[in-house]
């Protein structure tokens, strides 16, 4: 395994425009150096790590969603008072090795497709770990604390749920990247 994993790259970033949401991504490639442009797509086969069901699939992003909430109380009454939401977003892509000009550019055409479709899951983590501070924070007022905390739970764990099926449904409707682009076609 350890001549198919390359470089490890660590990207870790606050985001502004999540302000709520702290997103951090790691990226893991895997390397693979076809000798000839019909030889692309069998390199990614043999040399992608991602196999689900008997298929293997040239990216994935996988994403993972922690929450955290402070709660203040009185004698009679429980609120959230803060919240701290984090993504953790990993991507398993392909790196190109050793490649002539004509390899090149049909990866230049056809990988940028790929991280633009492994980015829409991220997107959507994003989007999810936004609906979970946003309906966390505005949690009302309850009489216990141990229902507050539950309530928060139920929201998070509920989102993350959804976050799954929405994957699901995006892979589904851009046929894993296929109607984005991210297709190589039976020439390669």
């Amino acid at each position: 395994m350890r001549n198919r994993i390359g470089i490890f790259f660590f990207l870790t970033t606050a985001l502004n425009a999540f302000a709520d949401v702290e997103v951090s991504e790691e990226i893991i490639y895997y390397r693979i150096a076809p000798k000839a442009t019909h030889d692309i797509s069998t390199q990614l086969k043999i040399h992608s790590p991602v196999r689900k069901n008997g298929e293997t699939f040239f990216a994935q992003t996988q994403s993972t969603i922690a929450w955290k909430f402070w709660i203040k109380s009185t004698q009679h009454n429980c609120w959230i008072d803060k919240v701290n939401v984090e993504v953790q977003v990993n991507y398993t892509l392909p790196e190109l090795r050793d490649a002539s000009v004509a390899i090149q550019q049909v990866w230049d055409n056809w990988f940028p497709s790929i991280l633009q479709h492994e980015y829409g899951h991220k997107d959507n983590a994003v989007e999810y770990a936004q609906k979970i501070h946003q309906q966390i924070e505005s949690l009302p007022v309850h009489l216990k604390c141990a229902s507050l905390k539950l309530a928060a739970n139920e929201i998070g764990n509920k989102l993350t749920a959804q976050l799954r099926e929405t994957d699901r449904l995006y892979d589904q409707d851009t046929e894993h990247g296929k109607t984005q682009g991210a297709w190589l076609g039976k020439e390669f």
